[in-house]
């Protein structure tokens, strides 16, 4: 293989690289995206740069910048932050360790720490008004409907193919992060809204085995989702509408219902439980109710149940 000299060569030597070692499309999508800012920027950080030649002072100026304008220039959340920050310490440790560059750039800088956020999950108001502007339009409420019943990431959403979805077990089966395979199940009014939604796609694209397809045929990415998301945000009139809602409001449902925190952390695709607290946290009055009806001194069976001794002063 020739040398690689520039920082152009040297990124798509190190996406072929991901690639080939089996990068999920989200974390390809994160890489093309980090990569097109830093290059396009104004620090001098062109595709035609010597890569040996990057100073970490420039990276930080870089950093710095992309921080207080981000994209639109509103300046940018600590968590998008901390994944650019991330992929690029990765990719820098990366060059040093094959010998592009003869120090690891960004490797002893703090990543800046990424936000706390909680979410309100959505009521069944704004539930309402979001279905009322896309019933005419049998996918995206196919879409919209699983999001809400399983709790499914975007990139989930948009990697469906038909034989992952069983009707008579009413299981989808879902490829989630780390390539790890789950098995979640849905009721009996999503069967019928994804049943509606197949008459529609047999019409238009019968030979695709892809769950969601655009009407000219192509597959959904994560960006096109939520391109078509921001439409029905503006006209459900539910401004602070993402996808990420959708796997909130799920979780906040599961749990008011009653439901088991192992059993939501299966569903949900983690590996930990340090998410699913988060989502217990974001669960508010529901949750509480639930752990009022847990109070051991308000037992009003078995052995234990100190209310009855209770007389009044």
């Amino acid at each position: 293989m020739d040398e690689l000299t520039t920082i152009g060569e040297i990124r798509d030597y190190y996406m072929l690289r991901g690639k080939a070692s089996g990068w999920g499309p989200n974390t390809e999508e994160t890489a093309k995206r980090v990569f097109k800012f830093l290059i396009e920027s104004k620090y001098g950080i062109g595709p035609d740069s010597n890569f040996s030649e990057i100073k970490e002072e420039r990276l930080l100026h870089y950093l710095i910048d992309r921080r207080e304008k981000g994209r639109n220039g509103k300046g940018m959340r600590f968590s998008t932050m901390n994944t650019e920050f991330l992929v690029l310490r990765r990719f820098f440790k990366w060059a040093h360790s094959a010998g592009h560059i003869p120090i690891p750039l960004l490797q002893t800088i703090t990543p800046p720490r990424a936000d706390y956020q909680v979410f309100e999950p959505l009521t069944d108001d704004e539930i309402k008004r979001i279905f009322s502007r896309t019933l005419r339009a049998p996918q995206l409420t196919a879409i919209i409907a699983l999001a809400l019943e399983c709790g499914l990431r975007r990139t989930e959403l948009a990697l469906l193919k038909l034989e992952d979805v069983n009707f008579d077990n009413q299981t989808v089966r879902v490829f989630g992060k780390r390539r790890k395979w789950r098995i979640v199940p849905f009721g009996n009014t999503f069967q019928q809204l994804v049943e509606r939604h197949l008459v529609w796609r047999e019409l238009i694209h019968p030979l695709s085995d892809t769950l969601f397809i655009h009407e000219d045929g192509t597959a959904f990415t994560g960006a096109k989702l939520q391109a078509r998301l921001a439409t029905v945000s503006k006209n459900a009139r539910v401004k602070r509408l993402h996808w990420h809602l959708f796997r909130v409001t799920y979780a906040n449902r599961f749990l008011a219902q009653g439901g088991d925190s192992f059993l939501l952390r299966e569903n949900m695709g983690h590996t930990s439980f340090k998410a699913v607290a988060t989502y217990i946290r974001m669960a508010g009055v529901s949750n509480y109710e639930l752990s009022r009806k847990a109070s051991l001194l308000d037992a009003s069976s078995g052995a234990f149940s100190l209310h009855k001794l209770i007389r009044p002063i």
